[in-house]
């Protein structure tokens, strides 16, 4: 019998959807656009930080339009909504190069894998879109 490790656990996670096609299909199956991923970061930071938390990505990739971010959550913490929140506009914010340049450069897109749900049952859901489409 072949023993099979859980993903719920982050460094096995990581381990296996750090490798540019598995986390390519992955990406683009819940998505449903075609993304094409050469290189995957594991525990990514930008050089500089941007506000006052410097953010770490679980999982980090990007292709000539678009940034993906996929971030492991446990739901062992209480603000695990706002961290992913920060993190997903984090990578946005850090488009904007000047002053008069206040537009993105790449759609982000954030894919956050719950391992578990929180026993007051306030998350119940197996997946939520919100496109951050502030005109319409």
């Amino acid at each position: 019998m072949i023993e099979v490790f859980p993903l719920k656990y982050g460094p096995i996670f990581k381990k296996v959807f750090s490798h540019p096609h598995i986390f390519q299909q992955f990406a683009s199956d819940i998505l449903d656009l075609s993304v094409n991923i050469e290189r995957v970061e594991t525990e990514y930071q930008y050089p500089e930080p941007v506000g006052f938390v410097r953010s770490r990505y679980d999982l980090f990739a990007e292709d000539t339009t678009q940034r993906i971010v996929i971030e492991i959550q446990q739901v062992k913490e209480p603000d695990f909504f706002e961290r992913f929140l920060y993190y997903h506009l984090t990578s946005m914010i850090e488009q904007v190069r000047s002053y008069d340049a206040y537009w993105f450069t790449k759609a982000v897109y954030t894919i956050v894998v719950l391992t578990s749900t929180p026993k007051d049952g306030s998350v119940n859901f197996s997946c939520a879109i919100n496109d951050q489409n502030l005109v319409d």
